[in-house]
């Protein structure tokens, strides 16, 4: 093979060659020429394979630089997932290039960069009728993870019955893929994450019951000693059997809800009846006991405990952040998602979280929601929040919401009396809960807090869809996650959106 520095030698070397044929004082003049002229043909088609190699290696560059961009944007540490990335880019980025042979590539990361390297051979015209080789060309191209802004984001994430098995494994996948590509990266440590599960009602932890925001009941353990005197009497009959008709079932198929997802289930159901006897009482009497049994002890144990599930306050509080001192109902022997991530630069909290999510419960976006505010918002009753920035849309820092979920509000706020605000009332459609989460999303936005939404796999619902998509900040910021893969690939795109790449070669 040649390389470029090769060429260029024996281009050096003919117009040396020149110069002595034109110093030359002996010989024929024509044959001087003669010669003189084959090697200034020489030179010009060596200069046309030296513009075809620099037209090559440019293009190499400029794809590998794609190439190695998409590859840092893939949202992974994993070297063979990074790998095979980037040396699809490139394949797809060359495949009408037939100037550039024998193509080669390797990605690779290391700490917050990520290095691309190719190599590729072209085909001289006029040098390889000497040497019967091409020549080599090489690029290589590094791109830093970098973020340049303080970030404060909040992943509000679906974690109801329907997102039971392949659905919640994806979403854990897809969420540890943004926090570690996200944290990883350049000036990782200006990006706060936190994780907000939610169900029907929103995990704060135990502990939280001590905070000035909590109005959290106390914890009951009380024994009620009690007993009573049986009856000294009791019923004595005939028993006899009666012709009558016996129901006959058979085994069957049901159809039952979870989470506003139908899902079918073994049953017995009736099919028929057939004749058969049935036993009935006759000719009862009272007949006293002897001896007379003794007093039966039927205490009990009242118990009244708080696992950290909390409802929601009284409207207009329920729906935006303006009043620092309202307070969130505990609810008492209730147990709910995972507990709430507050926002940190660590991975190892996040990560724990997100293992931890299980599926269970029905579907009360606002009450995700409107944690999710809280914990962006630098007041009470989550505190870790840098204030709002004031010159103009949130830059400085920049506050994300990133909702995710599976499907329409099943459950409604019970405003009862001691009700405490528990999201009980089964309801499909729930009007209330759907306006209560369109005036959190209008409230979240007027803050100037970026919101994406991504509706993961919302079938037969266009009006669950739409009110997701009219919850995010713009077109650009909703995902209609039809499947899995769409799901990853959503918070792939999220990631690309927090995270710069910059190619430092």
């Amino acid at each position: 093979m040649i390389s470029l520095r090769t060429l260029a030698k024996w281009r050096n070397s003919l117009c040396a060659s020149m110069a002595g044929f034109r110093n030359a004082t002996g010989g024929s003049i024509a044959l001087t020429y003669a010669i003189m002229g084959v090697a200034i043909v020489g030179i010009a088609f060596t200069g046309v394979d030296m513009t075809r190699v620099a037209m090559a290696r440019s293009k190499l560059q400029d794809s590998l630089d794609s190439a190695t961009l998409a590859a840092a944007a893939s949202a992974t540490t994993e070297t063979s997932v990074i790998n095979a990335t980037g040396k699809k880019y490139l394949s797809a980025a060359l495949t009408n290039d037939t100037m550039l042979l024998n193509l080669s590539s390797t990605f690779s990361l290391t700490s917050k960069k990520l290095t691309g390297s190719a190599t590729a051979e072209v085909e001289p015209i006029v040098m390889g009728l000497y040497t019967g080789s091409n020549i080599t060309i090489k690029a290589q191209s590094e791109v830093v993870r970098r973020q340049d802004m303080t970030v404060e984001l909040a992943l509000v994430l679906d974690t109801t019955g329907s997102m039971a098995g392949t659905k919640m494994s994806t979403l854990k996948t897809a969420a540890t893929d943004l926090v570690k590509t996200v944290l990883g990266g350049a000036n990782g440590d200006k990006v706060k994450i936190g994780i907000v599960p939610f169900a029907q009602h929103v995990n704060l932890g135990i502990a939280s019951r001590n905070e000035a925001w909590a109005d959290v009941p106390a914890e009951v353990h009380l024994y009620h000693p009690s007993s009573y005197m049986p009856s000294c009497t009791k019923q004595q009959c005939t028993t006899s059997q009666v012709s009558c008709r016996i129901p006959d079932y058979s085994p069957s198929t049901c159809t039952g809800i979870n989470d506003g997802v139908p899902y079918s289930y073994a049953c017995q159901v009736q099919t028929g009846s057939h004749q058969g006897l049935c036993n009935v009482s006759s000719n009862c009497t009272t007949v006293q006991l002897n001896p007379c049994p003794g007093p039966v002890n039927n205490s009990w144990w009242e118990d009244s405990h708080f696992y950290g599930c909390y409802g929601s306050p009284a409207y207009p509080d329920n729906v935006s952040d303006n009043n620092a001192n309202r307070k969130y109902p505990g609810l008492m022997n209730l147990t709910c998602s995972a507990q709430v991530q507050n926002l940190t630069t660590s991975s190892a909290p996040l990560l724990a979280t997100i293992n931890s999510l299980n599926a269970s419960g029905e579907t009360y976006i606002p009450a995700g929601l409107a944690w999710g505010f809280n914990m962006l918002t630098s007041s009470q009753p989550l505190t870790d929040a840098l204030p709002y920035d004031t010159a103009g849309p949130n830059l400085n820092p920049r506050k994300i919401i990133v909702l995710m979920t599976d499907g329409a509000n099943t459950k409604q706020m019970n405003h009862g009396a001691g009700a405490r605000g528990i999201h009980n009332i089964a309801a499909n459609p729930a009007p209330e809960a759907n306006t209560y989460t369109t005036e959190l999303c209008n409230n979240i936005k007027a803050k100037g807090i970026e919101v994406y939404t991504v509706a993961f796999d919302i079938q037969n619902n266009a009006a669950a869809k739409t009110l997701v998509q009219a919850c995010a900040s713009d077109s650009s910021h909703f995902f209609d996650a039809s499947n899995s893969a769409a799901l990853l690939d959503a918070f792939r795109q999220i990631t690309k959106s927090i995270q710069s790449l910059q190619i430092s070669h």
